[in-house]
């Protein structure tokens, strides 16, 4: 599993979260979008209150000689 990670044509790896940064920036959209008279339900369907990073862990494949572990990314 920790191979698979490391493999830079599958996975980026990066310097700091950016979830934070985007939340401000999506807040700000649609701050404007309901000044000019964007629907108040739409825009609280669309309005992120929380942050969920990504996650990735191993499940094992039993069927197999050794188990390897076969990855999961999970955004709860």
């Amino acid at each position: 599993m920790e191979r698979s990670l490391l493999d830079n044509n599958t996975y980026v790896t990066i310097d700091k979260e950016p979830t934070k940064k985007f939340i401000g920036k999506l807040q700000s959209l649609l701050v404007r979008w309901k000044n000019i008279g964007f629907d108040e339900l739409t825009y609280k369907r669309l309005l992120i209150t929380e942050e969920n990073i990504s996650r990735s862990y191993g499940f094992p494949k039993i069927h197999e000689i050794d188990c390897p572990l076969r990855i999961i990314v999970s955004i709860n």
